[in-house]
């Protein structure tokens, strides 16, 4: 069975494209419930989350859970769990559909604290703690208003008695900013912010007359009055941002003026921003109901990447479901989501993700045990792939699904690909044993292009081809290399005697076109005039397979059977080769691709390997060992993903 293994990275991101790993946490993983709209990971670093029947905690591998128990008056109260803040000693205060609760880390149990009515008499209210600190807790109670506890002395202070939890707003609808003793919170219509110390307050968007006016930069024009689905604030900036139908309003931190407006591709039918947060690189992570996760850089103003629902189909990359209850990023990194009512989904921004694309051997339209060469994806989105002994498939990344070319679409199923590449005017071009083929749209089948220079069966075994600068192709054979016109018509050929890898690459700075001959060397030519003239050969013995470019190291990496080679073009000499004495798990190295982070990923005869040039470090990808890779068999694609096509 032949596989293509894909690895999931994030040079290259595009909306709608995973590119995190994704951990789906679910009842089945001991979750009570899984309507979770309160995350919260504590000092200790265990992450708490709400349900609507009791409270979870997790410790990364297990849950515990705290259910009300009738028999037991230190467990939670009954219902709901609205609300969670933490103490800096680590209790943490939590709200339910009764009471208020403080969870007691030393015992391991609940105290209950209830609202009363004039008589003294208990009366339950549901209470959702904001904000705690070392002596009070702060909650909003759909009885009492907002009130301030002080849960050493037992004295509560009523701070807004007719300002009541507004759920049906949004869930997180208030914030306290103890700095400058202020509460700013949501309103059906616009927000308020309240002064506790000075008692004023100042009214937004409510469509009154009271309303305060905001500076903001042409051409934005503020509305008199807006619903706002979230309100959040900036950690770093301390900027309030609310979110309305269409984008979200960024203000200063003494709410005076608007910063900017940041409109996102919403459509106010379809998509619902429900909740935000911020992670320590200044980025917003957004749920949005009825899309999914969107990362968001409030710098660029555009969403760098969409972690999309899994509609039907839950992957390693996707989430649960479409409606989004809740964003929350932890110390580390991790976006918490609730993908409500299934369950929390974890998302891993900083993790890789290896999976394959499986060969259904009863499908004659999928691999069907063809070892992989040639990958090339086009301009809408398909991925081609070459194979040695059974034409060449497209892939849709979108649906899953194979599309066969063989010989009744012009690929003979012995042709051996080689190479898939897509010239710059769109065109898809083929080197294969049966020489250069040619992908015809409107016929949806391949057509051999005549090579009346080739007139020998090695030049007809087409092995590479590079578009140069000025539209012209250089082809590598068996037989030598031909320079072909931008209509690929060929013009002269070179070097006839030798063998060509197929491996091309070619520097606009120098004009020197780098070519490999199979099993014997490196061929430097110069490319003036429309003429190839060789400078040097460079390498003897040495089968180079892939050249990368490192302007910043003033190198070349060249993959090649004898390990990774650091190459000096200037000196035209070996300034390192890296081994499995220094960690590689073959000599044999096949492609290189680079990631954002600077990491060089090898294909090798046995796995994948992580190369930083910067430390000079190598570390295998373990769950990758005894996989043998090919060359001429990867691909970054436009959505961020990394292919490597495999030989078993």
């Amino acid at each position: 069975m032949r596989w293509l293994f894909l690895l999931l990275l994030s040079p290259i991101l595009t909306l709608g494209q995973a590119v995190f790993s994704v951990r789906h946490l679910t009842t089945r993983d001991g979750l009570l419930q899984g309507t979770c709209y309160y995350i919260l990971k504590d000092s200790r670093g265990f992450v708490w989350m709400s349900s609507q029947n009791g409270l979870n905690r997790f410790d990364g591998s297990r849950f515990a859970v705290y259910r009300f128990d009738t028999q037991d008056s230190t467990s939670i109260g009954k219902g709901e769990v609205r609300g969670l803040a933490e103490t800096p000693e680590g209790d943490l205060w939590v709200g339910t559909e009764e009471c208020l609760n403080q969870y007691v880390r030393r015992t391991n149990s609940f105290r209950r604290i209830y609202a009363t009515d004039a008589k003294g008499q208990r009366v339950p209210t549901l209470q959702a703690p904001f904000y705690a600190d070392d002596s009070t807790v702060w909650y909003g109670s759909n009885y009492e208003g907002v009130i301030r506890l002080n849960f050493r002395t037992g004295r509560k202070t009523s701070i807004m008695p007719t300002v009541k939890p507004k759920f049906s707003i949004a869930l997180h609808w208030i914030l306290h900013d103890p700095a400058k003793q202020t509460l700013t919170y949501l309103l059906p219509s616009g927000l308020v912010q309240y002064n506790y110390k000075t008692h004023q307050s100042r009214s937004f968007f409510t469509g009154k007359a009271t309303d305060q006016s905001l500076r903001s930069p042409a051409p934005v024009t503020l509305p008199k009055q807006q619903t706002f689905q979230c309100l959040f604030q900036s950690r770093r900036t301390g900027h309030y941002c609310l979110a309305g139908p269409q984008g979200i309003f960024e203000f200063d931190r003494n709410f005076t003026q608007l910063l900017r407006y940041h409109s996102l591709p919403l459509d106010r039918n379809s998509y619902r921003l429900a909740s935000a947060d911020e992670d320590s690189e200044g980025n917003w992570w957004l749920g949005v109901e009825g899309a999914g996760l969107w990362q968001y850089s409030p710098v660029q103003q555009k969403v760098l990447l969409a972690v999309p629902p899994g509609n039907g189909q839950v992957t390693a990359a996707s989430l649960l479901t479409n409606q989004i209850g809740r964003v929350y990023v932890d110390n580390l990194g991790l976006v918490w989501v609730n993908s409500d009512p299934f369950g929390v989904d974890v998302v891993y921004p900083t993790s890789r993700t290896v999976s394959t694309i499986p060969d259904n051997p009863m499908n004659v339209s999928d691999l069907n045990t063809h070892p992989i060469r040639g990958l090339c994806q086009d301009k809408q989105g398909y991925l081609w792939i070459g194979t040695t002994d059974g034409g060449i498939r497209r892939y849709d990344p979108k649906t899953g699904d194979f599309k066969a070319y063989l010989t009744d679409k012009g690929v003979r199923n012995q042709g051996n690909v080689r190479q898939i590449i897509q010239a710059r005017n769109g065109r898809l071009l083929v080197t294969s044993l049966q020489g250069l083929l040619q992908y015809n749209p409107k016929q949806d089948r391949f057509v051999e292009l005549p090579n009346p220079l080739c007139r020998d069966a090695d030049c007809q075994y087409n092995r590479g081809l590079i578009e140069l600068p000025d539209g012209k192709f250089v082809l590598a054979s068996y037989g030598g290399l031909f320079l072909l016109d931008p209509l690929l018509n060929p013009i002269s050929r070179v070097d006839s005697g030798s063998t060509y890898f197929g491996t091309l690459y070619f520097d606009p700075a120098t004009s020197l076109l780098y070519a490999s001959r199979r099993d014997q060397d490196l061929v430097v030519y110069t490319y003036r005039s429309g003429q190839l003239k060789q400078k040097y050969v460079t390498l003897a013995g040495h089968n180079i397979m892939d050249v990368y470019p490192d302007p910043a190291r003033h190198c070349l990496w060249l993959c090649s059977d004898r390990g990774l080679v650091q190459f000096d073009p200037k000196m035209r000499r070996t300034m390192r080769t890296y081994t499995v004495r220094d960690g590689l798990p073959d000599d044999v190295v096949y492609n290189l691709l680079p990631d954002r982070q600077g990491i060089f990923w090898l294909s090798t005869n046995n796995g994948l390997a992580k190369f930083s040039p910067v430390g000079q470090t190598i570390r295998p990808v373990v769950s990758t060992k005894g996989r043998e890779y090919n060359s001429v068999a990867s691909l970054i694609s436009r959505q961020g993903l990394f292919y490597f096509g495999g030989v078993h």
